[in-house]
């Protein structure tokens, strides 16, 4: 038994690096407080070799004292920039979402 991610796994995985990144960075150039940035990735593919990803849906998750458009907006700009996601959603659907939970 293998321990650890299948080289496949880190597709989706580099998409949602690549996209938090730029989450982060603009939500600091924008002076938000956030505390915590959690992203959880579903992905399907298909069910035939070479099983070639279909949908990767990063969702991504703020925590803080965070506005929720300058979150959608971080979000937006995030996609623009991000060079994995250019290469990937010529032939796969990629579905981002982001939520913003005050702090407490």
């Amino acid at each position: 038994m293998t321990e650890g991610a299948k080289p496949s796994d880190l597709l989706p995985l580099s998409l949602a690096a690549c996209l938090s990144y730029d989450v982060v960075e603009v939500l600091r150039k924008k002076r938000q407080g956030f505390d915590t940035l959690e992203v959880i990735v579903s992905s399907e593919q298909e069910d035939v070799s070479p099983r070639r990803f279909v949908r990767i849906a990063p969702r991504f998750e703020v925590g803080g004292d965070v506005d929720p458009g300058a979150a959608r907006r971080a979000l937006e700009l995030a996609e623009k920039n991000c060079p994995v996601l250019a290469t990937v959603a010529p032939t796969v659907r990629v579905e981002t979402a982001i939520e913003v939970t005050p702090a407490s």
